[in-house]
């Protein structure tokens, strides 16, 4: 009982969050989970988990979708992926996480020194590009995709809404892809859609309350929210090899 008590609790912080901001869900749910259930059932069940909640934050704020903004990340994206798989088998963890954290917590001290950005409408091809493609990397390596898109939205001075859709449309594409691997795997077992009904519980909360929530966070405040956010990743990446 206690399992099912943490999975829900866990999955409706890591929901809120993404409902909120549009992005951290897996920086929550990711490790706590692997702690509980161990990384062959805590991977699958964070991928279904995350799939739902792209889907039905997708649904609930669909008039702000951008998907001129998005389309143009996928096939980067999807050139990337199995770029990271690759990396993950010729480079040392330890070194490329402390890189990607400090490179991360770099962009949040220069947005602390700027914080208003010139928007780019529409962003150069080559800066694109280079967001899909390590979001692309990420995703295949460590399963994140999340910090280089959030800081191209950021760049890109996406107002609130339309940052936090056109993240979770995005994420779709990486979690579909990833959810498809596991079940080629055979993660996806009777066993796991049991758990992850627990998990829709916790979905469904933590969605609600992150909607109930939104219309309290004014776009200054969001805007430092996204940075302190970062700011965490930055640091856990650094931290997690030690």
């Amino acid at each position: 009982m206690m399992e099912i008590i943490f999975i829900i609790l866990t999955v409706f912080v890591g929901t809120f969050t993404a409902t909120t901001l549009g992005f951290g869900k897996g920086l929550i749910v990711m490790p706590i989970l692997t702690v509980l259930l161990g990384l062959d059932l805590a991977a699958p069940l964070t991928g279904m988990a995350m799939l739902t909640s792209q889907i039905l934050i997708i649904l609930w704020f669909r008039q702000n979708i951008s998907l001129k903004d998005v389309m143009p990340l996928i096939i980067p994206a999807a050139l990337g992926i199995p770029t990271g798989l690759f990396i993950i088998t010729v480079v040392d963890e330890t070194i490329l996480r402390p890189i990607l954290g400090a490179l991360i917590i770099l962009y949040v001290i220069y947005r602390v020194v700027q914080p208003e950005l010139t928007p780019m409408e529409p962003a150069p091809r080559p800066i694109t590009w280079g967001a899909g493609f390590m979001s692309g990397v990420l995703t295949g390596a460590y399963n994140a995709p999340g910090p280089p898109v959030v800081i191209y939205g950021d760049a890109c001075c996406w107002e609130k809404d339309r940052f936090r859709v056109n993240l979770q449309s995005f994420f779709i594409f990486c979690s579909a892809l990833t959810l498809v691997g596991h079940v080629v795997q055979g993660r996806v077992t009777g066993s796991l859609m049991g758990l992850y009904v627990w998990a829709f519980v916790g979905v469904i909360g933590g969605m609600t309350a992150g909607i109930m929530l939104d219309k309290y966070i004014p776009a200054t405040l969001f805007k430092w929210l996204v940075q302190i956010l970062l700011l965490v990743i930055g640091v856990s990446m650094i931290w997690s090899v030690f």
